[in-house]
C-alpha cells in the first residue's frame, strides 16, 4: 500500500511470530569467575541450567558452539599469570536473555 507521508514509498505488514527479547521476563544470572592465586580458574553461575561460555585471551566470548576463541565451560582450568578471563552465561532453553558479560584478571601469587 503507499505511504503517504514519504510519496513514491510503499509501506509493507509485518508479522513477528515467537517471543521477543523484550518480553522475556529475566536474563540469566551472570557468572562467578574465582581463581586459587596459583592460576586455577573456576567458573560457576546461580542458574544451574545455564552454559557458561568464556574466552581467556580477552576478546567476547559468542553464545552457542565453541568457535574461534570460545569455549565452553566444563571445569576448573589452568591460565598464565596476567590472562584476561571473559564470560557469559546463558540458558540454552531459550526463556531467558544471556547474562552481562564478566571479566577477570587471574594473577598468579
Amino acid at each position: 500500500r503507499p505511504n503517504y507521508d514519504y510519496p513514491g514509498y510503499l509501506v509493507y505488514d509485518a508479522t513477528f511470530e515467537g517471543q521477543l527479547p523484550q518480553d522475556m521476563l529475566s536474563r540469566t544470572a551472570a557468572p562467578e569467575i574465582a581463581d586459587d592465586d596459583a592460576g586455577t580458574v573456576t567458573l560457576s553461575c546461580a542458574d544451574t541450567s545455564a552454559s557458561i561460555y568464556y574466552t581467556i585471551s580477552g576478546t567476547m566470548p559468542q553464545l552457542g558452539e565453541e568457535e574461534g576463541d570460545t569455549l565452553v565451560y566444563t571445569a576448573p582450568f589452568v591460565v598464565p599469570d596476567g590472562a584476561a578471563v571473559r564470560a557469559v552465561a546463558w540458558d540454552p532453553s531459550g526463556t531467558k536473555l544471556p547474562s552481562d558479560v564478566v571479566k577477570g584478571v587471574v594473577n598468579v601469587v
